[in-house]
């Protein structure tokens, strides 16, 4: 029983530090950089249960609010998770427990599978696009609309793209880690 559970923040533990490498990986795009560390979220939703999902995400914004550099473009800090992008960092566990249930509903057919996970994940980045959205518009006093055209609609494309990858990958690493 022990092993189990050791395996279980072992992975955890293991996705926290793939989101923080991958935090790195960023775009500028106005305001809001494009990041890997959304695909990775929705990769530890599809991939890992509920639990170890919402906690490896979560460990990822504790390590990064007490100062380590693990935001986009090397950034740490509580200043970054209460700056005007902020609030797409603090839906992250939120975002992945989301993909992470839905996309554990059992599915009887490798199809409805795929489709459960990237509505998952199509849901976590709603999610994600509302709770960061909010807060810039709080932060900056855009209006709704600057706000859609600065933090929803550059991302749009990119975000279904990670989504569907995140999906074929996730759907593999899932059935992998069940077997070890």
């Amino acid at each position: 029983m022990k092993e189990k559970a050791l395996y279980k923040v072992c992975r955890a533990g293991l996705f926290a530090a793939i989101i923080c490498v991958c935090s790195f990986i960023a775009f500028p795009v106005g305001p809001v950089p494009v990041t890997l560390s959304l695909c990775c979220i929705m990769l530890a939703g599809i991939a890992l249960s509920p639990l170890e999902a919402f906690a490896a995400t979560l460990v990822y914004v504790i390590i990064g609010a007490v100062g380590l550099p693990v935001f986009s473009g090397g950034s740490g800090g509580i200043g970054v998770l209460l700056g005007p992008t902020g609030g797409y960092i603090w839906s992250y566990p939120l975002c992945a427990l989301t993909i992470s249930l839905i996309s554990h509903i059992k599915a009887n057919k490798k199809l409805a599978s795929y489709v459960l996970s990237f509505t998952g994940c199509m849901s976590g980045t709603f999610f994600c696009y509302c709770a960061g959205t909010v807060q810039y518009m709080l932060l900056t006093n855009a209006s709704f609309y600057t706000a859609l055209v600065t933090c929803i609609i550059p991302f749009v494309a990119v975000d279904i793209i990670k989504s569907f990858a995140a999906t074929v990958m996730g759907i593999s690493l899932k059935k992998k880690l069940k077997r070890l």
